[in-house]
């Protein structure tokens, strides 16, 4: 198997096909692309190589019995120890699909989407052009005009702004909007980018998103509670196990 391919040895060590690619691997994807090629796999080669002789120096000088290097080594395995007696503390805990219905019965605040709309407009620059625009639409379609004259970026696709939230318009553009029944058009609307005709296409009023479709964002903020309740129980425990002073004021 290519993978099992010894591409160097330093005395009886050997570096292989695969453990270039696992070295490859760690690394972001632009510079893995930029890398997987044969080019690529002899410099990473080279690199393993190099920090091979420097290890098997390092330990012919003895480097890792130095005081330094033990300090460090210590200080790594002590913040390892950490995390993995985190992940073995959040290991224990279990959800259950009514521990989800449960949470979400009592925080449906948290589920609620609000109004949306959507629409589609026609700007310009003067009041003139607005209102000869929406003379124009007695006859012709609200895109072909709106593809036609609209200073707009969204002029290309016919007018069209896609869903949004009212807010997120400025407030003549938001209040006009708000007055439109489905598929109705304004009049012009100044704002200060200009003269609108709008064109409601869509409205849909704030509504409560089922548990199914809220059930893995449900998950992540249930667990994220209990990983929080799990860690201060734990940490208060072990404070009263342990001789625990604190000296900081609040």
């Amino acid at each position: 198997m290519i993978e099992e391919k010894i591409l160097a040895k330093i005395d009886d060590k050997v570096i292989t096909y695969d453990d270039v690619q696992n070295f490859i691997n760690l690394l972001d994807p632009k510079t893995q692309a930029a890398l997987n090629n044969d080019e690529g796999i002899k410099k990473i080669l080279n690199e393993l190589v190099t920090q091979e002789l420097l290890l098997k120096e390092a330990r012919e000088k003895e480097l890792d019995k130095e005081k330094e290097f033990i300090d460090q080594r210590n200080k790594q395995e002590e913040n390892l120890l950490k995390q993995y007696s985190i992940a073995k503390l959040f290991s224990g805990i279990k959800i259950t699909d009514e521990d989800l219905l449960n949470y979400y019965e009592s925080h449906k605040e948290y589920f609620v989407t609000g109004d949306t709309y959507e629409a589609s407009h026609i700007l310009v620059k003067t009041k003139e052009e607005a209102e000869n625009a929406k003379n124009r639409l007695e006859k012709e379609s609200f895109e072909d005009v709106a593809k036609d004259i609209s200073t707009c970026p969204s002029g290309e696709n016919g007018g069209y702004l896609g869903i949004f939230k009212s807010e997120q318009m400025v407030a003549e553009f938001s209040e006009a909007l708000k007055k439109l029944n489905k598929n109705e058009i304004s009049d012009p609307v100044k704002t200060n980018f200009g003269y609108h005709i709008i064109k409601l296409i869509n409205y849909n009023e704030k509504s409560i998103i089922s548990f199914e479709q809220a059930k893995e964002e449900i998950k992540r903020q249930f667990l994220a509670l209990k990983q929080q309740e799990v860690y201060i129980d734990k940490a208060n425990e072990l404070k009263k196990k342990y001789n625990t002073q604190i000296f900081l004021n609040d």
